[in-house]
């Protein structure tokens, strides 16, 4: 059983990922929907790149400061998954050009799915009927939330869906290779984040000045200054999260965050409708309540341990990443 301090610890950094990364979602919202003098923000890559240089730099500088395991893992696999989290990241970014953030947000909710698809196909693991029940409610509530009824809605593109469903396809990808990582090595969170994002910032940052995306996102900030703002808002706050996440994991294991961060997408989805009138019929608030519920009890019954949640002594010399871990992002 968790201590009284414990109990603060795990409701403390709840609170930090909860208001990280909600910051970090309506800014990220404003950055992609806002207009600047007729001009909208595209450029995606850019936009995965910053963050990943950022979240490189924090990593050194932690491990510059901090004791850490020694890595053993194979670069090959910090190399895989950083490409596909990487192009899942830049595709799911360029769909908010098209569609709602609120379609974006339940759309990628729904990634236990082709991450469960690739790891029966590629990595040969079973699953329970309970969780292929829980999968197959989750497609459901997909469908009911994008089905259409008469309504037009000109943003909602059929391009839009098809960056969401190619994002959700390199999310079954990465899922894969973090699994067949597993296999071989279990890396720190640390190591992990260092690596991944010094993959990611090699791989995104000469691909920005080749393909000149680079070149006229500064010229973008030399013209519109206020975006540089709002990404160091949105990049400050994603950074915090990344710390609370690497705490809790090391903490109090994958479970409570996987919780944390399900009821956190769910309040974006809500942030959405109210400060940028995303509005969503009845319809649509039914199958996202399902989609979220379905994953919060998934969460629940999916761990049986969830009751007797790891402590810091429990988990401690032993920070390797859990099932559903690591989790660059949320």
């Amino acid at each position: 059983m968790l201590s009284l301090f414990e109990r603060f610890k795990l409701i403390g950094l709840s609170l930090g990922i909860f208001a990280s990364y909600s910051i970090m979602a309506v800014y990220q919202e404003k950055i992609f929907k806002d207009d600047y003098g007729g001009e909208k923000f595209v450029y995606p890559t850019a936009f995965v790149a910053i963050q990943c240089l950022v979240y490189f730099i924090t990593a050194k500088g932690i491990m510059m400061t901090h004791d850490h395991p020694t890595n053993e893992t194979p670069q090959k696999f910090y190399f895989f998954i950083a490409l596909f989290y990487l192009l899942a990241m830049t595709t799911s970014n360029m769909a908010i050009q098209y569609i709602p953030y609120v379609v974006q947000v339940v759309g990628k909710a729904c990634k236990p799915i082709p991450v469960m698809i690739f790891a029966v196909l590629v990595v040969r693991k079973s699953y329970t009927i309970q969780k292929y029940f829980f999968v197959s409610m989750i497609v459901f509530g997909v469908g009911l939330f994008i089905y259409k009824d008469g309504i037009n809605s000109s943003n909602e593109t059929f391009w839009g869906y098809m960056l969401i469903m190619i994002s959700l396809l390199l999310d079954g990808c990465l899922g894969a290779a973090q699994d067949k990582m597993r296999t071989v090595s279990r890396p720190s969170s640390l190591n992990f984040m260092y690596y991944v994002n010094a993959w990611s910032t090699l791989i995104f940052i000469p691909l920005l000045f080749i393909n000149y995306e680079g070149w006229r996102f500064v010229q973008f900030c030399i013209k519109h200054y206020e975006i540089c703002y709002y990404l160091a808002i949105t990049v400050l706050m994603g950074t915090a999260g990344q710390y609370f996440i690497s705490t809790m994991i090391s903490s109090f294991g994958s479970l409570p965050l996987a919780l944390v961060t399900t009821m956190r997408k769910f309040f974006t989805v809500l942030f959405s409708s109210l400060i940028f009138g995303n509005v969503l019929n009845g319809r649509q608030w039914t199958a996202t309540i399902l989609i979220f519920l379905i994953l919060v009890l998934d969460a629940l019954f999916g761990n049986r341990n969830f009751f007797n949640c790891k402590t810091e002594k429990e988990v401690k010399g032993k920070d390797s990443i859990e099932e559903d871990v690591p989790k660059i992002n949320v």
